[in-house]
């Protein structure tokens, strides 16, 4: 977490005292709360045979 802290990279709000990161509990909460909001990503790989056939029905381009 200290390296990503220190690139800018830590999307959660860390509290620094006496060399030690603390994270808060509302704070946790509230990073939850945002990434169930988020839509899903892809997955990386090769689509599924369903996956496929679900896009040919909904109208997509293979």
């Amino acid at each position: 977490m200290r390296n990503q802290k220190s690139e800018g990279k830590l999307k959660i709000d860390v509290v620094e005292e006496n060399g030690r990161l603390f994270i808060l509990a509302h704070t946790i909460a509230e990073h939850l709360d945002r990434l169930s909001t988020q839509p899903p990503t892809r997955k990386k790989g090769r689509p599924t045979n369903a996956e496929r056939v679900a896009r040919r029905a909904a109208g997509g381009v293979e």
